[in-house]
């Protein structure tokens, strides 16, 4: 307990630590996409653009993502599946630590929150709701305007029949900070 309160001291310290720290950022990402828990879709591909505010100990990014999950494994006595769900969302994220804009390496959480919509051609269904994340992170900073971004996060969405859509999403991207 005590090592983990150390660990999220020395996060908030970094996050604080340069007065020169840019305010405004903008970025892209790419990477996959794993549906947790399904049967019915595949590993997929994810992209995105993310906006990014810092402020004191917190930066917070809205962002627009948009992820196409595979064709699903073959169940007993069907001869094919239908193609996976297309899932796009705009949300909000906040990352503790991170430290946008000072070079070397640091670490940071992720939470956020953000309206998904869930769609599939093939089986008629979509359904939009209210979705939310958590993970882990770091940035790579290249220079004060330039951090290479890493970071994998779980993504619950609940569905109105009371059951939901889990994934876990592993990214990589470049931030422009300005």
């Amino acid at each position: 307990m005590r090592m983990t309160i150390m660990a999220l001291i020395l996060l908030l310290a970094v996050a604080t630590v340069s007065a020169q720290t840019p305010k405004f950022g903008v970025g892209a990402f790419a990477g996959f996409s794993l549906p947790v828990a399904q049967d019915d879709q595949g590993s997929g591909t994810e992209f995105g653009f993310r906006g990014r505010l810092k402020l004191s100990f917190l930066t917070v990014e809205p962002n627009f993502t948009i992820a196409k999950w595979g064709e699903g494994d073959l169940i007993s006595g069907v001869t094919a599946m239908p193609d996976g769900s297309k899932v796009t969302s705009f949300g909000i994220d906040a990352l503790l630590g991170g430290a946008p804009g000072v070079p070397g390496f640091k670490p940071f959480f992720v939470i956020g929150a953000g309206s998904y919509k869930v769609k599939n051609d093939d089986t008629q269904f979509e359904e939009t709701a209210l979705g939310f994340s958590g993970g882990l992170g770091f940035l790579i900073g290249l220079s004060p305007k330039f951090d290479l971004d890493a970071r994998g996060k779980a993504v619950v969405i609940p569905m109105e029949d009371g059951g939901s859509k889990k994934a876990l999403s592993v990214t990589a991207g470049l931030a422009m900070n300005v």
